[in-house]
């Protein structure tokens, strides 16, 4: 089977890359040309001659136009990649998004980050999905000073009655140490 990617461009006029929106396997009997030789020219005509749209051929095993693709991914007339994940991220000369900061070192040990473009920085991801990430976290200090700065919030704030707690993401809230 040979496998054909519909790619839309939203603005032709623009140098954007095209986005894929659905890819289809066609009968390899229907891509032969008069030699019996596989031909993406012939499989687009056999296409079109069913649907309409811009086609273009992709492979499982990434031989034609660097990779197999998937519906949302981008083509530039050359290659299929991911999309920009984030807009300050850059394209490499391998089409892998490249953040403009390296992750922290201990990334590869296992340790979980985020990348949160509003800070440009990598944020240890919580194991906690209750709590909300916020940039400007707001914390009065002892001696009255307010600081500001990117963290994850709980749902609620701990009891303030002088014993120690932890959160407890089963029951969504604090349980208090014993």
């Amino acid at each position: 089977m040979a496998h054909f990617a519909e790619i839309s461009h939203a603005d032709p006029t623009s140098e954007n890359p095209a986005t894929v929106i659905r890819v289809i396997c066609v009968d390899d009997a229907d891509c032969r040309d008069d030699d019996n030789l596989e031909s993406e020219a012939v499989g687009i005509a056999f296409i079109q001659s069913m649907l309409d749209g811009e086609w273009v051929q992709t492979s499982y095993n990434g031989k034609i136009r660097g990779r197999f693709t998937g519906i949302g991914d981008w083509y530039d007339g050359a290659r299929f990649y991911d999309p920009q994940p984030y807009p300050s991220w850059t394209l490499d000369d391998d089409y892998e998004w490249q953040p403009p900061v390296d992750p922290p070192d201990d990334y590869a040990l296992g340790r979980q980050y985020v990348w949160k473009e509003n800070t440009q920085s990598w944020v240890e991801e919580p194991d906690l999905p209750s709590w909300t990430w916020t940039p400007d976290h707001e914390v009065t200090l002892p001696d009255g000073t307010v600081t500001v700065f990117p963290c994850y919030v709980p749902p609620s704030l701990p009891p303030k009655d002088g014993n120690e707690y932890v959160w407890n993401e089963e029951t969504i809230g604090w349980v208090e140490v014993e």
